[in-house]
């Protein structure tokens, strides 16, 4: 019989530029520029922004026989 273990991965927040009238979240620099000389969007603040959500994992961590106490 397989034996397994969960494993959590939390989210990953990184610092990004967002729009404080739409919020628009920006990857660069350019973007941000782009953005407020194009729009009707003038300022805009940095905030974490979640970039990669929480989840679990569930692997296999070896084998137990169902009849004895073998392992692997």
């Amino acid at each position: 019989e397989a034996q397994y273990q969960t494993i959590h991965h939390d989210a990953v927040y990184e610092t990004r530029a967002v729009c404080n009238n739409c919020g628009t979240v920006f990857n660069n620099q350019t973007e941000v520029n782009s953005h407020m000389l194009n729009g009707t969007c003038e300022s805009y603040s940095t905030k974490p922004v979640e970039v990669s959500p929480a989840w679990d994992e569930t692997v296999t961590t070896g084998y137990k026989c169902s009849g004895c106490p073998a392992t692997k």
